[in-house]
C-alpha cells in the first residue's frame, strides 16, 4: 500500500497560503496549513506528516528555526524551504542544514510539482526496501518459532506490531513458555537489531548488584572498584535491554 501524501504549508502569508493548499489539494495531496510555526509543529506531531513546506521569513519561529525543530523530530520528513528573499547564501545554508529543496516565491507550480513527485517516490521507495528487509529478518528468524495454533499466530502478529516500535514491552508467562525466545524475536524485527541484545537474570542478582549490573560504576566508588565498569544500560543502547525474572 502506498503512502499517505501528507504536506503541510507554513506562511505567515494568509492568501499565499490559501491558494498554494488549493493547488496542492487540487492535485490530490492531504493538505495541512498553518501561519506560525507553533501550530505546525503540533500538526507535524499530530499528522504524520511527510512533506513540510515553509516560509523562511516569518515573524517568531522562522522556517531555518523550524528546520531544525522537525529534524529533533523526524529525520524522515521532507523539507522545502520557500522565500521571496532568494539567494546563494541563504540556499545553501538551508540545504547544508538538512532542506531537501528551495524554491523562490510566488512559486512556479511545476517546479513544485517535479520536486514533490520525486520526494514521493524517493519515500515509498525507501518504504518498500524497508519492508523487504523486515520480511527477510521476519523469515531468517521465523524458525524459532514451530506450531499453527491461532494463539501462537496471535502472539507473533502481536511481536510483528511491537517490534517496529520503541515501547518498553513486558512478556508475561509461565516458566519456560518461552518468554525469552519472544524477546530475541522481538529484537531480531526490530530496528535496533544490529546492536546487541542485553539480558539480565534479576532474579540472580540482589538489590546492590542490580544497581551495579545495570548503571555501572566507575573506579573508587566502593570499596572493591578497582576500575570502570559499564553498565547494561550503556551496553545495550541502540539495541535491547531484557530484564528476565523481574518478578
Amino acid at each position: 500500500m502506498e503512502i499517505k501524501k501528507r504536506i503541510l504549508i507554513v506562511d505567515d502569508e494568509r492568501d499565499a497560503l490559501k491558494v498554494n493548499s488549493a493547488i496542492l489539494g487540487d492535485d490530490g495531496y492531504e493538505v495541512y496549513t498553518a501561519d506560525n510555526g507553533l501550530d505546525e509543529l503540533n500538526i507535524f506531531e499530530e499528522h504524520n506528516i511527510n512533506v513540510v513546506l515553509a516560509d523562511l521569513k516569518m515573524p517568531g519561529m522562522n522556517g531555518m528555526e523550524l528546520l531544525h525543530k522537525i529534524r529533533e523530530m523526524d529525520q524522515n520528513a521532507a523539507f522545502i524551504i520557500m522565500t521571496a528573499y532568494g539567494s546563494v547564501d541563504s540556499a545553501v545554508s538551508a540545504m547544508k542544514e538538512g532542506a531537501i529543496n528551495y524554491l523562490i516565491k510566488p512559486l512556479n507550480y511545476d517546479e513544485l510539482d517535479m520536486v514533490l513527485d520525486s520526494i514521493f517516490r524517493e519515500q515509498e521507495l525507501s518504504r518498500q526496501v524497508e519492508a523487504y528487509r523486515y520480511a527477510e529478518k521476519e523469515r531468517a528468524n521465523s524458525v524459532n518459532f514451530v506450531g499453527n495454533h491461532p494463539s501462537i499466530k496471535q502472539i507473533l502478529q502481536l511481536v510483528r506490531t511491537v517490534a517496529t516500535t520503541d515501547a518498553p514491552v513486558l512478556i508475561w508467562g509461565e516458566t519456560g513458555t518461552g518468554k525469552e525466545v519472544i524477546a530475541q524475536y522481538i529484537h531480531a524485527l526490530s530496528m535496533r537489531s544490529d546492536h546487541p541484545m542485553i539480558t539480565v537474570n534479576s532474579a540472580a542478582l540482589n538489590e546492590n548488584l542490580l544497581e551495579s549490573e545495570l548503571f555501572g560504576y566507575v573506579k573508587g566508588a566502593f570499596t572493591n572498584a578497582i576500575g570502570n565498569k559499564k553498565g547494561r544500560l550503556e551496553i545495550a543502547d541502540h539495541g535491547t535491554l531484557f530484564l528476565d525474572e523481574i518478578s
